[in-house]
């Protein structure tokens, strides 16, 4: 949270930067801990990505008022589509 409230893109890109890193693992795995590791850092690389996603939102969202809707309903529905692709 407060280091994406300090750097939106550099948090973005740490956590997508583990979210592949932990990908890796997760495709790597051997065994029960390793699965567990690599999806515990899924988990936080996707947590420091959204963090800084969610704040650049609201950056843009502070410079035109009227849009906050449209701009909240944009990502969300580009995060769904980025899903059911797969």
């Amino acid at each position: 949270g407060g280091f994406a409230d300090r750097a939106r893109k550099p948090a973005m890109l740490l956590g997508m930067a583990g979210i592949v890193v932990s990908d890796l693992g997760t495709a790597a795995a051997d065994g029960l801990g390793t699965l567990v590791l690599a999806r515990l850092g899924l988990g936080a690389g996707r947590c420091l990505s959204e963090c800084g996603e969610r704040g650049y939102l609201a950056d843009l969202a502070s410079r035109v008022p009227s849009l906050r809707g449209e701009l909240a309903a944009a990502q969300q529905a580009t995060c769904a589509l980025g899903i059911a692709i797969g």
